[in-house]
């Protein structure tokens, strides 16, 4: 990512390219897909974050290109995706959690979007599917917890209708 894809005044961030890593060579390229160059909107909170980010590394460097990657080391090389990789392994093993690779935070945010009552077709634009039905088998295990969760609300709603039914009418007869 770099600067020039980030809109902060807006809170947008575009997905143009991706950098892989293949056999120890940085390769910059577009997306798998075309659905794959996508603008999604930001939090207010991440903005507050690359903001911060943007401010500092001007500090530090005098100004910020906007050709710059936004991740870099401390001496101003840009963070490599292999090295990133590496280094959230290491902070997931030292915080004690369950093996979870960096890639699986897309299941986690399909997952946190859905139960947060976000639309598929948003989700799937947002992974940068090519058609929800991409999205549906990619992320199949959260959306069946999500429609779990649907039925038992579903049902609660109608139980308390009854309830609310059956109380009224108890009320009348007496």
């Amino acid at each position: 990512m770099r600067w020039e894809d980030i809109n902060l005044t807006d809170g947008e961030l575009t997905i143009r390219e991706q950098v892989v890593v293949v056999r120890g060579v940085e390769r910059l390229g577009p997306p798998k897909s075309a659905a794959g160059v996508r603008t999604l909107a930001l939090d207010e909170f991440s903005v507050r974050l690359l903001t911060d980010l943007w401010n500092r590394q001007r500090r530090r460097f005098g100004r910020v290109d906007a050709k710059q990657r936004v991740f870099l080391h401390e001496d101003g090389r840009p963070v490599r995706p292999d090295w990133l990789t590496r280094r959230f392994a290491k902070l997931v093993k030292d915080v004690g959690l369950p093996p979870v690779r960096l890639h699986d935070l897309r299941h986690g945010a399909a997952g946190i979007a859905s139960a947060a009552g976000v639309d598929l077709k948003q989700i799937q634009e947002d992974m940068g599917h090519h058609t929800p039905l991409t999205t549906i088998e990619t992320y199949i295990c959260v959306f069946q917890q999500m429609a779990k969760q649907a039925v038992r609300a579903s049902a609660e709603l109608l139980l308390q209708h009854v309830r609310v039914r059956a109380s009224l009418a108890g009320a009348y007869q007496a």
